[in-house]
């Protein structure tokens, strides 16, 4: 039936009207994201290499003597810790046993060795050994990590703790960072660039306050034949609950409910492991063990509630019926798992979500992940296999596998990605950051190479490439052309996530637009499609 010009102008008018609020809503959404955008508020982060700007990375020498010793006169642009055990041996009790899967000390040894320690950071940024240390106090020290604490790595990384004269722990802030009595020595022996902690968890930190901070140091050990260089190092803050670090009440141990701090890891034979419901049932990986409060102080009754606090979370998520995003956020912080998943993700962090994995929860309040800890094996620097450059890894770790089938949380991972993807996880960002990094490493980085050069060079053996068969050889000469490789990992991986990050919604089991789990965006698209019937109609009958 042909129509009259009256009727054709007619629907012409109503399909512009339907295209028009088609295109209103559009907008609308994408006014709404860059409003979002523009609201973004990143964590101050001091950044070392920031800090020191106008030190000189050319001064002192670029290699040590053959014998490693180094007398009063040795200088670097960073600062300097001196340890001095007044000659004892630093032993390393721990051993891997493979009957529980787990890295153990003997419990009749006590695994530190007393010391004294001095940092000297003088504000002009030249630090002589014959300088007099900005501070110095009495402590312990031990080897800590697992695998980095073999035999294999001699370049060990430490746990020390500053005690007073008296025994007492000795509080103390060490190059600007926050006052502790606990502090990380990591020497990095895995990581040629000496980067990759120091780039993923400052980054990381402008999301995660909380995450702990870091300076470059030079590490020597008094002896009777002078110093011994140990090496280019990073000083951390450890993860603990205090001011300036992961910020939890003082515990009471007249109190059962608390505010608590877990680390998910391997199986502790000395810690306090929480005998949870995902665990019983073999849903989650390694343990959940209590590092706040601390093991000499809480009760049993606090160790029972802290365990139900779990329970009640891990029934939830891994429930045979699947949670709304509602139910979950009575529970769970799901902003920190969604920050989580996308930095982890994004650095190639594969230890994440099963070593070194930090929760806390305040009482009355929700479920945090993070800290963020450990990146040493990210960015393919793995000794046991090759980077997955074309594949996502975090949809199979604990905790994040069960939110990803809640409806809304892949579209929350997916939407925050995007949103850091432009700022600091951008690609000329991060190469700007590298670049910055490496340069102020300077002679530093080409002193500690004179020490370990051939440690470095074995650290990563050749593995075959499952696709091709190929072998693969990530060994390369200088911590420039590491910190170069970690610019290529980065670019490919990036790249993938930026076209496959929307992949992830194939795990939420529901219908995309499926009553109040549907999106804000399909929400307004599904709106403009009835009005604009709406407006047809009406248009037709008049």
């Amino acid at each position: 039936m042909t129509k009259s010009p009256l009727e054709v102008g007619t629907m012409k008018k109503s399909v512009k009207a339907a295209l028009a609020v088609t295109l209103s809503a559009v907008v609308l959404c994408a006014a709404l994201g860059w409003w979002q955008f523009s609201q973004t508020d990143f964590q101050e982060r001091q950044v070392h290499h920031e800090l020191a700007q106008e030190a000189d990375p050319s001064i002192g020498d670029a290699e040590i003597p053959e014998d490693f010793i180094v007398g009063n006169d040795f200088t670097s642009h960073l600062p300097l810790v001196v340890i001095d055990t007044a000659g004892q041996e630093i032993v390393n009790y721990k051993y891997y046993d493979a009957e529980i899967d787990a890295f153990v000390e003997p419990a009749d040894v006590d695994p530190y060795t007393r010391m004294t320690v001095s940092v000297i950071d003088n504000g002009s940024h030249v630090n002589r050994l014959g300088d007099a240390p900005a501070v110095q106090s009495s402590g312990k020290l031990k080897i800590r990590g697992n695998t980095s604490a073999s035999s294999r790595y001699p370049k060990k990384q430490y746990r020390i703790k500053l005690l007073t004269e008296t025994g007492e722990k000795n509080s103390v802030g060490l190059m600007g960072m926050t006052a502790s009595d606990d502090w990380i020595l990591n020497g990095t022996p895995l990581d040629r660039s000496h980067l990759r902690n120091y780039l993923a968890m400052n980054i990381g930190g402008m999301v995660f306050p909380e995450t702990p901070d870091m300076r470059y140091c030079e590490a020597v050990l008094k002896t009777d034949a002078g110093y011994e260089y140990l090496g280019l190092y990073i000083l951390y803050e450890a993860v603990e609950r205090g001011e300036g670090r992961v910020e939890l009440s003082r515990y009471d141990e007249g109190q059962v409910q608390c505010d608590f701090l877990l680390r998910r890891d391997r199986y502790e034979t000395e810690g306090i492991i929480l005998d949870t419901y995902a665990t019983r049932e073999g849903l989650t990986e390694e343990y959940l063990e209590v590092q706040y409060p601390p093991q000499d102080r809480i009760t049993p009754e606090t160790v029972s509630w802290i365990t139900e606090q779990i329970n009640q979370i891990e029934r939830l998520l891994y429930s045979e019926n699947v949670p709304d995003m509602a139910e979950v956020e009575r529970y769970l912080n799901v902003d920190t798992f969604v920050d989580y998943f996308i930095i982890n993700e994004f650095f190639m962090n594969y230890d994440a979500g099963l070593h070194s994995t930090y929760l806390h929860q305040q009482i009355g309040g929700t479920l945090e992940i993070g800290p963020l800890w450990d990146f040493d094996g990210a960015m393919d620097n793995y000794d046991k296999e090759l980077g997955m450059f074309y594949e996502t890894t975090m949809e199979v770790r604990s905790y994040l596998d069960a939110l990803l089938k809640v409806p809304g949380f892949a579209e929350r991972v997916e939407s925050r990605y995007h949103e850091l993807r432009k700022t600091v996880l951008s690609q000329e960002y991060l190469e700007s950051f590298i670049d910055q990094a490496q340069a102020f490493l300077g002679n530093a980085a080409a002193r500690d190479a004179s020490r370990w050069d051939a440690v470095f060079a074995a650290a990563l053996p050749e593995l075959e490439e499952e696709e091709t068969g190929l072998t693969v050889d990530r060994t390369v000469s200088s911590s420039q052309e590491e910190s170069q490789r970690i610019k290529d990992v980065l670019a490919l991986h990036g790249e993938y996530l930026d076209e496959n990050i929307q992949s992830l919604e194939r795990y939420t089991d529901t219908w995309i637009y499926g009553g109040q789990n549907a999106n804000f965006l399909s929400i307004l698209f599904i709106l403009a499609f009835f009005i604009s019937i709406v407006l047809i109609q009406r248009a037709r009958k008049n």
